[in-house]
């Protein structure tokens, strides 16, 4: 699986930071808590994707949410309150963690913009 990730948040400032994995995407968010919206294009897809934005340990984390997104279409999920999913100590601290699951041999395109 291919992921490619594109920052578009805050193009006037600090852009988030992303890190690319086989199927994880960690998205480095700032200080302030204003909020980010994700594009996700699953065009030539086969199959469907499932995104899975898994919840932080914040003293605000709830669990983890999951968006299907059908093959050959693309969604607007909007992560207004981040402090649901953003992680505050260890290994991801400073970051909201997404996995992409149920694709294989396929691209998988996520933006991210701020609200």
């Amino acid at each position: 699986m291919n992921i490619d990730a594109v920052s578009l948040y805050n193009l006037t400032d600090t852009p988030v930071e992303f890190e690319n994995g086989e199927d994880i995407i960690k998205i480095k968010t700032p200080d302030h808590e204003e909020g980010f919206g994700l594009i996700v294009k699953n065009e030539n897809a086969s199959t469907d994707a499932d995104i899975v934005i898994k919840g932080g340990n914040s003293v605000m984390a709830m669990g983890d949410i999951v968006v299907s997104v059908p093959k050959g279409c693309e969604v607007l999920i909007n992560l207004k309150d981040t402090g649901r999913f953003k992680n505050v100590y260890g290994e991801d601290a400073g970051y909201i963690v997404i996995n992409v699951e149920k694709v294989s041999g396929t691209d998988v395109s996520v933006f991210a913009f701020g609200l």
